[in-house]
């Protein structure tokens, strides 16, 4: 799942808030979570294309384009 972090269009992403959620949808329980670090959100645009790097660090890397 994909939460963008905002509360509004246009408006900014609340710190920490945007993120992917892998689920496990035969038991509904969370199996990671990853946050998208505040350099790769841009304010006013709506976070919709972004590359996972699951190779990078313990968690994995996101690269978002704006």
């Amino acid at each position: 799942m994909l939460d963008t972090g905002k509360l509004q269009f246009g408006r900014p992403p609340v710190a920490g808030a945007a993120k992917l959620v892998e689920m496990d949808l035969l038991t509904d329980r969370v199996i990671r979570t990853i946050v998208f670090a505040g350099e790769a959100l841009v304010p006013t645009s709506a976070l919709k294309d972004f590359r996972l790097d699951l190779r990078r660090g313990a968690a994995g890397v996101v690269y978002a384009r704006p």
